[in-house]
């Protein structure tokens, strides 16, 4: 068994407040399994709250689970906003978004298993 770290960032300053948020990352089906081992949300807006949504599209069909929804991060706060580890199976898409126009950043780490 393979096991591979992987990073993944975005700013989510250009999202908009309708639909499910911007990709941060889609299990491929190469692996077996991804596992998120931490992630990291900071507001990065000098003078407002951003209100956050992460979740997962099970199976990438449509069909969403939120770990956040309509969380709030005052002004240069950084939260983590999973206390645990969590599988993604294969074609499992993580999405994101904020609802300020400055936004705030994401930040996965993910071990994925082949």
């Amino acid at each position: 068994m393979a096991e591979t770290y992987q990073r993944v960032a975005l700013t989510l300053a250009t999202v908009t407040v309708t639909g499910t948020g911007a990709t941060l990352y889609t299990c491929p089906t190469s692996v077996s399994a991804a596992i998120i081992v931490g992630s990291q949300i900071a507001n990065i807006d000098g003078s407002n709250s951003a209100v956050v949504d992460f979740c997962l599209d099970v199976g990438g069909a449509g069909t969403y689970r939120y770990y956040v929804k309509d969380l709030t991060v005052a002004t240069g706060v950084a939260i983590s906003p999973l206390n645990d580890r969590h599988v993604l199976e294969p074609n499992d898409r993580l999405a994101a978004r904020a609802d300020t126009s400055s936004g705030a950043d994401i930040i996965l780490s993910l071990l994925e298993i082949t």
